[in-house]
């Protein structure tokens, strides 16, 4: 009998701790990390010749940035986080594709987010935000000069992370679904500028992970 009490008294006391980690008041402070790698082939065949053309590239993207947030109630946390990616690109020449491609965005976004959490240890949290980035590309040509522009994006969206507590003050998220808007304006210098939307959905496509410390009264 007092095993069991004490067993129970336990499980209380754990689940209260781990609820304190999203308690109101308390605070995060993470650090995100997300990588993607991708290589493609084809083959094109010239309708007039017959001749046959083999193309291949390969495509990375990296982003890191730091991240905080503040419970502003039970489970719902305000927050921030800042950027950086780096996207290379490489071709096969085909004279029109570029050879190299390299891309530097420096960004932010601001975010509410839900948290679901099972036993108060694991789930999933999901909320909304909106975002600002600048993008500068430059790409390199075999058969034409060089091409540079500079775009900057406004986005705003919705995302659903997987997340998991195995510590009292350590949490450790992946992207699971985005659903975003995203309005960008490109300045292609002496080549004009040019403005579009985009609306895309994207399901565990890459590697996005955060890891996240928990600080507070509570």
């Amino acid at each position: 009998m007092n095993k069991h009490f004490i067993l129970i008294a336990a499980l209380l006391l754990g689940s209260s701790i781990l609820k304190a980690q999203t308690s109101q008041g308390n605070q995060t402070i993470g650090f995100n990390f997300s990588f993607n790698h991708n290589n493609y082939n084809s083959v094109a065949i010239n309708p007039f010749d017959k001749s046959v053309t083999d193309n291949s590239s390969r495509i990375r993207i990296f982003n890191i940035g730091p991240s905080y947030s503040y419970f502003i109630a039970d489970k719902l946390d305000l927050g921030a986080n800042l950027f950086y990616s780096s996207t290379s690109l490489s071709n096969t020449s085909n004279g029109y594709d570029p050879v190299k491609q390299y891309n530097n965005t420096y960004g932010g976004s601001i975010y509410l987010r839900k948290y679901f959490l099972y036993a108060n240890k694991i789930g999933f949290r999901t909320g909304s935000y909106v975002s600002y980035s600048i993008a500068k590309m430059n790409d390199t040509y075999v058969n034409s000069p060089n091409y540079m522009s500079t775009t900057n994006n406004y986005g705003a969206g919705v995302n659903l992370e997987l997340v998991y507590f195995p510590s009292n003050q350590i949490g450790v998220s992946a992207m699971v679904a985005n659903l975003g808007y995203n309005h960008y304006q490109t300045n292609n210098y002496n080549q004009g500028s040019a403005n579009g939307d985009n609306l895309n959905f994207s399901f565990v496509n890459w590697l996005n992970l955060s890891v996240s410390y928990v600080f507070g009264d509570k």
